[in-house]
């Protein structure tokens, strides 16, 4: 919204309200081009499913991104789950268009890309069955393709599914089974609900009762049921395993059954009638229905949890130790096994490569491989499918005489990475924050291309939390990392190291902060981890941390507690990370537990130094005008939205106050509360009307030069999704996608970039990246800002002004006569000549204003150096007040004119902006917008437009803070 685009009585509000906006501008859809940011893999693949028919197809499932299917022409993967394929009830946020009576908020699309379980009908290599959800209080999805996965349908099975669990519980085999000589048969084993039967192609449900739900896990989500095999050999005849009760056979197509044995199992399969369970502390074991259980471990190894076993030969089984320590083959059913290893290469261990994934070789992702399935090819006995924490691998000699297979890496198209943030510089670097593998830093080229290495602050499991730059020193980047896995739960793992540090290059290379000990990780105070770290737009060695962390971590092998949700809250640091101090931030209110949500609640202005802002989860924004070590509350009349699970606060670069909020996407089932901003500080705040479920907002380069910078949200404007851009700032708004790649995943950071308009970049919730960009866009790339990090703050003499397409106004805003306030107006009569050298320029010095004191021809050069327009300010009033100078229109002026104003401003941090304007017939308004600089002279252009028609007024328009008293000088306009 431009204020002096909409009226001229602009109006500053105390209270949130709503503005109307003009229009949706345009759908520039088909303008635009979305690819993936090339990573390579990033996710768990937990199942991998091969059809036994010649050609038949390959699918692979993952934890938390989806579903795919392989093309061996091009060997890549291909994203099943999008919005083409899926029924628009299914990805409907309104409970009554969902079909399981979920909730809002884009919480159902989002557990579409948790896959618990997927299964291929043996008979019709064209039906595929997928089973998705991500929390046991509330039912699954059962979608059914009958083309390939090309298109869904919803069936009629409402039990909760979890592909999301803990990882050792959510790759036990697959959970679905259909009957491979009866398609109407089909068999899905539950969590939490038992063993449930379809006798109509998956259309109905009914619970088998012969069939326990199984016992509770100690902690996290329930197994249950699974997995669920049918024997190919013997129609009719299936097995399941029940946590921590036993296995079960049944002769009847799965309606009744009989417990066969006490054990459980990681994983079960079958080949012509021979049945193989393994589980890590069990080992593996066979059984046969003529003699029953025998165990058969490989060399006493206990710890495998994954078999794979040759369709064609039951007694040729490979097995894998858990974390990909040890690979086992046996010819003869288990009696004997050989110890596969590569020789010399790496160090007796068999060969992992990666030629299309270069970092996946350069860091330590190979170190413990993270097992999802293990499957020999049934076309191709000497290829083995390797499904993964990082993707897949597969060899093509696994042949029974070669002890030393190699695996190639074959994750080429499928984007798993759980993204948290990215952040473009000046000079064309963008660097990618994610879960797991820290992060990348890439450049406009190689945007398409795997990177080669990790981000420098580590080459280990670990995870990218959150970036920001200095706003006056762009290329200077500070990162949030942390490593995530939590050590009683995963048994001694180094967990919780944190690698926090800067890069003074626009990302490309790092430093730990000074408090981070590069040896082991540990930082001080203890609890600075995780959360978000912001840096002054002056001083790089100005930082401000908001940690997060749960509610107890591991040190020195101890339990150390946290101290709860009041606990200190926000750091800051005045030598770049050294040391930290706690803040003075009173009742402060966050959600310190909830460490691992991406979310968005503190920000440095993008202009001023050492100021901050933070969000916390009562609406509250508390300022900090002292470097991060205090801070106060400021919009108490105008509360933003409470709550903010994974809210977003953003500052606009380059504009000095300019907030803007979003409360994100709301896993309790609620609507998020649309789009607001701010242009003074965060004290007073407008909700742009037509959005809502708005889950993130950023910035990029402005259509124009020096023009307000270009801002892109996610979310749903009037009533339908989409990624839209502004570049008039919020007046309209542009539609770029409905759905970028077409998927339809939860988006969890977005951001323009600095040098190429239109090109935005977006991070999605298990789907790695994705980058659009206006076709035929050119770059215009920005003078990158000095490389290293001043000891002493930048102060950029003039912040950039902001140059706005014409447009007409829009309707007046929509508030209460109560919560406006009063525009204050004064008229001054001139000649066409302004350099106020002598008293004789006509100016009127009758100011019927309390905000302006005084006008006068000002002699006293000793504040600006020569004679010059004073205009004393003192706004004694509790309210924030619009000032309008106006200036009769000597006739020189013209339409297409270029109109410079010289100001000195003697105080500015009551002065929130000041802006030129023009008045006409034509009823147009073209303003530059800045963040006055004080102290010494400065100067901002106002383009008169052609359309303006007659000349009425000239002015300059300024904000002013309650309090707030200086004079405004002004020396010349011409």
């Amino acid at each position: 919204m431009h204020l002096l685009s909409r009226c001229f009585a602009a109006v500053i509000l105390p209270a949130i309200a709503s503005f109307t906006l003009v229009t949706r501008a345009a759908d520039l859809s088909a303008n635009y081009e979305f690819k993936p940011v090339k990573l390579g893999g990033g996710g768990f693949v937990s199942g991998i499913q091969i059809h036994p028919m010649a050609g038949g197809p390959v699918y692979c499932r993952t934890d938390v991104g989806g579903l795919y299917r392989w093309n061996e022409a091009s060997a890549s993967w291909r994203q099943l789950m999008v919005a083409s394929a899926l029924p628009s009830g299914v990805i409907a946020t309104e409970a009554a268009n969902s079909g399981d009576g979920l909730p809002g908020s884009g919480s159902h699309r989002k557990r579409l890309y948790h896959v618990e379980s997927i299964a291929i009908d043996p008979s019709n290599p064209a039906v595929l069955f997928v089973a998705a959800g991500a929390v046991l209080d509330q039912p699954g999805t059962l979608l059914k393709s009958t083309d390939g996965g090309r298109s869904f349908q919803l069936m009629n099975l409402t039990v909760p599914m979890v592909g999301n669990a803990l990882y050792h519980l959510r790759v036990h085999g697959e959970r679905l089974a259909v009957h491979p000589a009866n398609s109407k048969v089909v068999l899905f084993g539950s969590r939490s609900e038992g063993l449930w039967r379809s006798v109509n192609g998956g259309l109905d449900w009914a619970r088998v009762d012969s069939v326990p739900a199984g016992l509770a896990p100690p902690k996290g989500v329930p197994v249950g049921v699974g997995p669920v095999v049918f024997d190919a050999a013997n129609p009719g005849r299936a097995y399941l395993s029940v946590f921590k009760v036993g296995s079960f056979r049944s002769d009847d197509s799965g309606a009744t059954w009989s417990q066969i044995g006490s054990e459980w199992a990681d994983d079960l399969v079958i080949s012509k009638g021979a049945v193989y369970l393994c589980r890590a502390g069990l080992g593996v074991q066979r059984y046969l229905p003529a003699s029953g259980w025998l165990a058969v471990n490989p060399a006493g190894d206990k710890q495998v949890n994954n078999l794979a076993v040759d369709p064609a030969n039951p007694k040729r089984v490979f097995a894998l130790h858990g974390g990909g320590k040890n690979i086992y083959r046996t010819l003869d059913g288990g009696d004997t096994w050989t110890r596969l290893v590569s020789g010399s290469t790496e160090k007796g261990r068999v060969l992992f490569r990666s030629r299309d994934i270069p970092w996946l070789e350069n860091g330590d992702s190979r170190t413990w491989l993270s097992v999802g399935e293990f499957v020999i090819d049934p076309h191709n006995p000497a290829r083995l499918w390797f499904a993964e924490g990082m993707g897949l691998y597969r060899s093509n000699d696994a042949t029974d005489d070669n002890d030393a297979p190699s695996f190639d890496n074959i994750a080429n198209g499928m984007e798993e990475f759980v993204a948290s943030d990215v952040l473009a510089t000046p000079g064309g670097k963008v660097t990618f924050l994610v879960w797991d593998r820290v992060g990348f830093n890439r450049t406009h080229a190689t945007l398409d291309n795997a990177p080669e290495h990790q981000l420098g602050l580590s080459h280990k499991f670990g995870t990218g939390i959150a970036l920001a730059t200095s706003g006056l020193n762009p290329q200077f980047v500070v990162a949030s990392v942390a490593d995530m896995r939590l050590p009683p739960l995963n048994g001694g793992y180094d967990g919780f190291g944190v690698t926090s540090g800067t890069s003074a290059d626009g990302g490309e290379t790092w430093s730990l902060f000074g408090s981070v000990d590069p040896k082991t990780e540990a930082n001080t105070p203890e609890t600075l981890m995780f959360g978000e770290i912001v840096v002054s737009a002056t001083d790089t060695r100005n930082l401000v941390w908001l940690p997060r962390w749960p509610t107890w971590f591991i040190r020195a092998g101890k339990v150390v507690p946290n101290g709860g949700d009041n606990d200190q809250f926000i750091y800051s640091s005045t030598d770049g990370g050294a040391s930290w101090q706690p803040a003075a931030i009173g009742d402060y209110k966050d959600f310190r537990r909830e460490y691992m949500v991406v979310k968005r609640s503190l920000v440095a202005d993008p202009v001023v130094g050492g100021k901050f802002y933070a969000y916390d989860q009562q609406g509250r924004i508390f300022v900090s005008t002292d470097k991060g070590a205090t801070w106060t509350v400021v919009n108490p009349a105008s509360p933003l939205p409470v709550y903010g699970y994974t809210n977003v606060l953003r500052a606009s670069p380059g504009r000095a106050g300019h907030l803007w909020f979003v409360s994100g996407w709301d896993y309790r089932g609620g609507n998020s509360e649309g789009l607001y901003r701010s242009i003074d500080g965060g004290a007073n705040w407008l909700k742009v009307d037509g959005f809502s479920d708005t889950w993130h907002i950023g910035f990029g380069r402005a259509e124009r030069d020096k023009g307000y910078p270009a801002i892109y949200v996610y979310g749903k404007y009037e009533g339908s999704w989409g990624l839209y851009r502004s570049t008039d700032e919020a007046q309209t708004w542009d539609l770029l996608a409905t759905y970028p790649l077409g998927l339809v995943d939860h988006v969890t950071t977005l951001n323009g970039d600095p040098d190429l308009f239109g090109r935005v970049y977006l991070g999605y919730s298990g789907n790695g990246f994705a980058y659009g960009t206006p076709r035929g866009a050119v770059s215009r790339t920005a003078k990158p800002a000095p490389a290293v990090a001043p000891a002493t703050p930048v102060i950029r003499s003039t912040p950039p002004p902001v140059t706005v397409k014409p447009a007409a106004p829009a309707p007046a805003a929509k508030v209460s006569a109560a919560a406006a306030t009063t525009v204050k107006s004064a008229k001054v009569a001139v000649t066409p000549r302004y350099d106020f050298e002598t008293d004789t320029q006509g100016w009127d010095n009758a100011w019927n204003d309390p905000v302006i004191s005084a006008v006068a021809i000002s002699a006293d050069r000793a504040v600006t150096g020569k004679h010059s327009l004073r205009v004393e300010i003192n706004n004694s009033m509790a309210t924030v007040e619009t000032v309008n100078i106006l200036i009769q229109s000597p006739t020189v002026i013209n339409p297409g004119d270029v109109v410079k104003f010289n100001y000195w401003l003697t105080e500015g941090e009551g002065i929130t902006y000041l802006s030129p304007f023009v008045m006409g017939t034509g009823v147009k308004w073209k303003d530059n917008q800045i963040n006055p600089v004080t102290g010494h002279w400065g100067t901002v252009s106002l383009d008169i437009p052609q359309e303006i028609g007659t000349i009425g007024s000239l002015g300059i328009q300024l904000i002013v803070k309650p309090g707030f008293k200086g004079a405004l000088y002004l020396d010349a306009i011409e």
